[in-house]
């Protein structure tokens, strides 16, 4: 049993060989997709001051932020990156040309709710495109968002799309009482039908459009053909609006044959208050949670000091890696091609020739053990088919289970 304090805390755990190594795989995999399409790499401090995630419609949920004080100064560990690369832009790139293509990889940390499985530590992967609006921005993000997944090996995915324009225009017409409109929007995103009903029972005299096209909002899901539908039962205008340019994208992106890949979501809410425009979501199969999300945030950067529209996206790395784990997609680390034993008075050339065959593309293990057989016990143990011996007698090869 291990002392107390010497396991891990809850929602954090080690990660180990070949889960290790996937999970650089598909950082590696993610960044050379950003940097083909322009995308420019840069890094947030893991402290930041508190204050940072409470401006305006920035703001987070300070529960699930790991705080402390420095000198008076109370700071969080970085619980998100969009709002760090909103600081960013602001203070450092407030003269570079626009559109700025950024990316970025780094973890972010936030307090656990204690459920099962939950994550206190994610590693992300993400786009921030600055400086753009419209069709051809939403459509750049979007596509990124799918090739990047198709990047990493995933195979069973999809990406849900939605705009948060409509919901929002919806609650803004129905004067709710405070915190209804909260619940409403909670309620929609888990598709909680018969919840949501429940609430806008009292409003639906006066505001009947609103609440009969909140009510069926969670129920919007699936191909182009849900147009028809929220066309018939959205009639304030803004969110008439927002649906019809949800369909303008949709189409942009079946044109570029991602069609098959989407599927539009009315009921996508996400809890970020600072999305104003397109989100967007991702799911495979052998997770359970979002691989992707994100969205357009037009008004966050300005928080920060410098108005300027932005949308992006993050891949959550880990969940990316338990999809490819659990469809059998990954496959840990070969074993060493050699294992090199030497005599002391031979070192010299066993580590020229563990050089030479590491240029030529080949693992080569050196050997930690005095004697040859313990070497070969290693080898076997450890499943490497060649034991090299350098002594002397000259450089002999034992291969599999030779001395047995």
């Amino acid at each position: 049993m291990l002392k107390r304090g010497c396991g891990t805390p809850h929602g954090v755990h080690d990660v180990l060989f070949a889960q290790s190594r996937m999970r650089r795989q598909i950082g590696t995999k993610l960044t050379e997709c950003y940097e083909k399409r322009g995308y420019a790499e840069v890094k947030t401090p893991l402290l930041e001051y508190y204050d940072l995630f409470l401006q305006g419609e920035s703001a987070s949920d300070t529960a699930s932020m790991y705080k402390l004080v420095d000198g008076g100064e109370v700071l969080v560990i970085r619980p998100d990156s969009t709002a760090p690369i909103g600081r960013l832009v602001s203070s450092r790139l407030q003269t570079a040309p626009l559109p700025l293509r950024l990316y970025y990889h780094q973890d972010v940390f936030r307090v656990c709710g204690g459920h099962r499985g939950e994550r206190a530590q994610t590693t992300q992967c993400g786009v921030e495109l600055i400086g753009a609006k419209g069709l051809r921005a939403d459509t750049e993000i979007a596509e990124t968002a799918l090739r990047a997944l198709a990047e990493t090996g995933l195979q069973d995915y999809k990406i849900e799309l939605g705009h948060a324009g409509i919901f929002r225009a919806l609650a803004a017409a129905i004067e709710f009482r405070e915190g209804d409109g909260e619940k409403v929007r909670y309620l929609t995103e888990i598709k909680n039908y018969a919840a949501v009903n429940d609430v806008l029972k009292e409003y639906d005299a006066e505001y009947h459009d609103a609440c009969e096209a909140l009510r069926r909002l969670p129920r919007i899901f699936g191909g182009g053909e849900i147009f028809a539908e929220a066309e018939q039962i959205i009639k304030t205008p803004a969110a008439a609006e927002a649906l019809a340019y949800l369909k303008t994208v949709y189409e942009a992106l079946c044109a570029l044959g991602c069609g098959d890949r989407v599927v539009l979501d009315l009921a996508l809410v996400n809890h970020m208050e600072y999305y104003t425009g397109i989100v967007l979501s991702g799911y495979a199969h052998g997770t359970g949670e979002p691989i992707i999300s994100g969205g357009r945030y037009d008004t966050l950067i300005a928080n920060y000091g410098m108005d300027v529209a932005a949308t992006g996206f993050v891949v959550n790395v880990d969940a990316v890696a338990e999809a490819l784990e659990k469809s059998g997609l990954s496959a840990g680390p070969a074993p060493a091609a050699e294992l090199v034993h030497y005599e002391p008075d031979f070192a010299s050339f066993a580590y020229a020739y563990a050089a030479e065959k590491r240029a030529a593309g080949f693992t080569v293990e050196l050997s930690c053990e005095e004697s040859v057989e313990a070497a070969l016990a290693v080898a076997n143990q450890k499943e490497i088919p060649v034991l090299v011996v350098f002594d002397a007698s000259g450089i002999r090869r034992l291969e599999g289970r030779t001395a047995e």
